[in-house]
């Protein structure tokens, strides 16, 4: 719609086109701060005289103005040639579709668009070191995958080819290990499984459950145990029925069972409700290595799991998933023109929204509290959606030049980031539709000529999980997009991004969460336990108050002697436990030397043999002959065992013992 002058020079007046200061912003906008009204009311003059003409002419009114006769107007009013430079790049910013005219409302939309307000961000955001795990190599990062829970933080950075790296919050290394993706690799050495044939696709922590799932493009799911820092693997699902691409789950607090929903790339939504997620996923087949599944034998498994498939929501791979539970709602997204993101109801599915795009959707971001749904897609183009209205976005962002990695929403603030395959890394705000701040990311891979340029699963991550000190002002400062930095990764590259509050009230001190233990702690069943928790209430007694302070102090003193013991003592004999671990470990020793040699029999320890005695308590009749017989008897073994011990006496003898020497002959 046209705007008259006295509008529009009302409306601008109140513009302040001095506060851009953006390092990454274009040349035009030096231009833009030199515009005043009587400015924009000498070009608006010439817009008229143009239209005066054309319509005299017999064309059409509204085609505007061309490059030359912008770049002429702007030169006319500034009275010299220095920002006709300026205002040619000016130009082709506002004709970027190439129409070959501007109007005066596409160049008065265009100043108000990229016009500064008062609008200043909670935070800003400064390029911190660019480093490369050790474990990755070359390999480029696939996800990283934060392990949190109350006590612990613990990061797992994902290679593409499997290798699973475990890093603290203040990315020191931990320990790494190869995952497993197929069958073969259960009886693989770890450094035999990485196969270039075959990556991660994504990966998921499940909080709850305190479990790690990582697909892979052998069409398997492999489920570690994530408890602590040793990872082991538990299952292990082959031949699923296409590729997963994408995870996300979803815990229910009033029944216990947890929802798994996976995108494949085929378009296919599937979910695999786990009933009972406390106990275990899925039956363990043995108790001391990995039970594996094929997807068609979890249809049988009915106590455990059970399947669904949700349909096909897009003709294309599922580029990302993501499950609001403030709506029970399932959003997808795809490069699939027709239906680019899916919204879906999760027990009432005919009331879905569709929402289409040119080039589909690289990748989404939603908030169910601010009523947003953001899109990126591969020509650079940034649109926010109101959640229920399909038909037209509420703004369409264009200041990307290369396509949209990933996009991250700030509830708490009103803001979202944005990254794109140049690695030009904005903040913007919703509300107002513009950038607060760019950073350019100069990875190290973008200067190696001839390079690939791969970027993961997601891009953007949060910082590591971090301790508030209780007097913190804001109790947003926890917020999980609101930690000390980001991590944004490319290649083998991650790039930490330092998060600086303007308010200095919220700039509070923090300690960030130690890992998880490396060994997991013994669980011990609640029947054991022989100490009970007394809740205090006020009908209820404490022990002292029951049995009297003096009988109370008298019974911890006669339990003394049990905090005295020292336990290294054993009868007050000093504990020869180490003695005992090396004459074992010489054992060991011994018994490989003689397993390598075949002759495993030699190692064996034989008890000694004892001397051949009859009972002390035999009964012997009073029959002259038979006691006469034993009395023979006692003393035949006994000359047998003399004969014996003369033997083992005489080292220094070189004869071998004869055969007869301890041998016993009753007649």
């Amino acid at each position: 719609m046209f705007k008259s002058i006295s509008d529009s020079s009302s409306l601008l007046s109140n513009l302040s086109l001095d506060s851009i200061e953006d390092e990454e912003d274009g040349p035009w906008q030096g231009l833009m701060h030199k515009f005043s009204v009587f400015h924009l009311d000498s070009i608006n003059a010439r817009f008229k005289e143009v239209k005066y003409k054309l319509a005299k002419g017999g064309r059409k009114a509204e085609e505007g103005l061309n490059k030359n006769e912008f770049v002429g107007a702007i030169e006319e009013i500034f009275g010299n040639c220095k920002h006709s430079v300026q205002a040619s790049i000016l130009y082709n910013q506002i004709d970027k579709k190439e129409h070959g005219t501007i109007t005066w409302d596409q160049f008065l939309n265009f100043v108000i668009g990229n016009s500064p307000t008062d609008y200043q961000p909670p935070f800003t955001l400064n390029v911190g070191r660019i480093f490369s795990p050790p474990h990755v190599k070359k390999d480029t990062v696939s996800k990283i995958v934060l392990i949190e829970t109350e006590k612990y933080f613990c990061y797992a950075i994902i290679s593409k080819y499997g290798h699973v790296g475990l890093y603290d919050g203040n990315m020191n290394f931990q320990t790494s290990y190869h995952m497993i993706m197929a069958r073969e690799d259960i009886d693989r050495k770890e450094k035999e499984r990485r196969r270039r044939n075959r990556w991660v696709t994504d990966a998921l922590f499940l909080k709850d459950a305190l479990l790690l799932l990582i697909a892979s493009s052998a069409r398997s799911v492999t489920i570690y145990d994530a408890s602590g820092l040793t990872h082991v693997a538990l299952w292990l699902i082959l031949g699923l029925p296409n590729i997963v691409q994408c995870l996300a789950y979803h815990f229910h607090l009033v029944n216990g069972k947890l929802t798994l929903y996976m995108g494949d790339d085929s378009g296919q939504l599937l979910s695999v409700e786990f009933l009972q997620p406390k106990n275990g996923l899925l039956r363990k087949k043995h108790s001391d290595k990995l039970s594996f599944f094929y997807w068609i034998q979890l249809y049988n498994e009915k106590e455990f799991v059970t399947i669904s498939h949700l349909g096909r929501p897009h003709h294309d791979s599922i580029t990302a998933i993501e499950y609001c539970k403030q709506n029970d709602t399932i959003v997808t997204s795809s490069r699939d023109a027709t239906t680019s993101v899916t919204i879906r109801a999760v027990e009432n599915r005919r009331h879905n929204y569709s929402f289409q795009m040119h080039r589909g959707a690289s990748c989404f971001a939603i908030s169910t509290s601010l009523k947003v749904l953001i899109t990126g897609s591969d020509d650079g183009t940034v649109r926010i959606w109101n959640v229920v209205v399909k038909d037209k976005p509420i703004a369409t962002l264009k200041e990307h030049q290369k396509g949209i990695v990933d996009l991250k929403i700030v509830e708490q603030e009103g803001l979202f980031f944005s990254l794109s395959k140049d690695g030009v890394f904005k903040l913007w705000a919703i509300k107002e539709q513009r950038c607060t701040q760019s950073r350019c990311l100069k990875f190290p891979s973008f200067q190696v000529l001839g390079k690939s340029i791969e970027w993961g699963c997601n891009s953007i991550y949060p910082g590591p999980k971090v301790i508030v000190q209780e007097n913190a002002a804001d109790s947003r400062t926890n917020s999980v997009w609101l930690r000390p930095h980001l991590l944004v990764t490319c290649c083998n590259y991650i790039a930490q991004l330092i998060v600086s509050f303007t308010d200095t009230l919220r700039d509070v001190s923090y300690t960030v969460l130690p890992p998880p233990p490396l060994q997991n702690s013994v669980l011990i069943p609640k029947t054991w336990k022989i100490g009970v928790d007394v809740k205090e209430g006020p009908n209820l007694k404490t022990a002292e108050d029951e049995i009297g302070h003096e009988m109370f102090t008298e019974n911890t003193k006669s339990l003394q002697f049990v905090l005295d013991k020292n336990l290294f003592l054993e009868n007050d004999v000093k504990n020869d436990i180490n003695f005992r671990l090396a004459c074992l470990e010489q054992t060991k020793l011994k018994m490989h030397m003689m397993v390598s040699n075949c002759a495993p029999y030699l190692a064996l320890k034989l008890p000694e043999i004892e001397e051949v005695k009859l009972s002390s308590n035999l009964p012997i009749p009073n029959s002259r002959k038979i006691k006469s017989l034993v009395e023979r008897t006692q003393r035949m073994l006994s000359d047998a065992a003399t004969k014996t011990r003369v033997f083992l006496e005489q080292s220094s003898s070189s004869h071998t013992q004869s055969s007869r020497s301890s041998i016993v002959t009753f007649e």
